[in-house]
């Protein structure tokens, strides 16, 4: 039986993990990012798991995630380096899948290669280029909220500047961010508080937003006294 010891003892025992969907505005990368790979959802048994079933790639997931968490189910499966392969080819979907029909039939069954093969194709190292474009044109959405912008412009960062110090990737998210966050008013008032960090700006953002808010209801609220007023006399 694959996997002895601990893995034996939970026979039966399912472990499930879901990552989270990058539900991302139109204008955030979603659209360009098609052809990468998508989104997932995986579960795994622990014990006789050579007929556990592996994730399954969905919309817009990256790949450096995906393997990394491929990578775990399949130590806690007991995986073989061809059940690897296996397992990971049968995962593939859409455009993933395209990459696997363009390898050689014995590679298909080397994880190694098939993993490489998915790594050149959709590695961030070679989209870094994409997301700097993402990051540049990057605006806010109607509807979407402060804190919703503040992420998305952290995750499009750490993709367009993966080698960055911690400084420059403090003071590039602070910037993309107020670019990103309104009208030229709103940044205006932003800049005039100068805030020294991404997290002040973010901030600052919100409760400017949260004033301008409370403004609006007291006007709403100005208004229907007065035509409640006139309506009495």
């Amino acid at each position: 039986m694959a996997g002895g010891g601990r893995e034996g003892r939970l026979t039966g025992r399912r472990v499930t993990g879901v990552i989270p969907g990058e539900n991302s505005p139109s204008g955030t990368g979603g659209g360009m990012l098609r052809n990468g790979l998508e989104r997932w959802g995986c579960h795994a048994t622990l014990a006789s798991s050579e007929q556990s079933n592996g994730p399954h790639i969905r919309r817009f997931t990256p790949w450096e995630d995906y393997v990394v968490q491929f990578e775990l189910i399949s130590e806690l499966n007991g995986w073989a380096e061809q059940t690897k392969a296996l397992q990971l080819a049968a995962s593939l979907r859409g455009p993933a899948q395209a990459v696997l029909s363009d390898l050689e039939s014995a590679k298909r069954r080397v994880f190694h290669c098939v993993v490489g093969a998915l790594e050149q194709r959709f590695g961030q190292a070679n989209q870094t280029e994409l997301f700097r474009t993402l990051l540049r044109n990057r605006s806010r959405q109607p509807g979407e909220t402060v804190s919703e912008l503040a992420h998305d412009t952290q995750r499009l960062l750490s993709r367009a500047y993966p080698h960055a110090s911690v400084e420059m990737k403090e003071t590039l998210a602070r910037e993309f961010f107020i670019d990103a966050v309104g009208d030229s008013d709103f940044r205006w008032k932003i800049y005039q508080a100068r805030p020294k960090t991404f997290n002040e700006a973010v901030s600052i953002a919100v409760e400017l937003e949260a004033f301008a808010l409370s403004e609006q209801k007291r006007g709403n609220i100005k208004r229907v006294r007065a035509v409640g007023e006139r309506t009495e006399v």
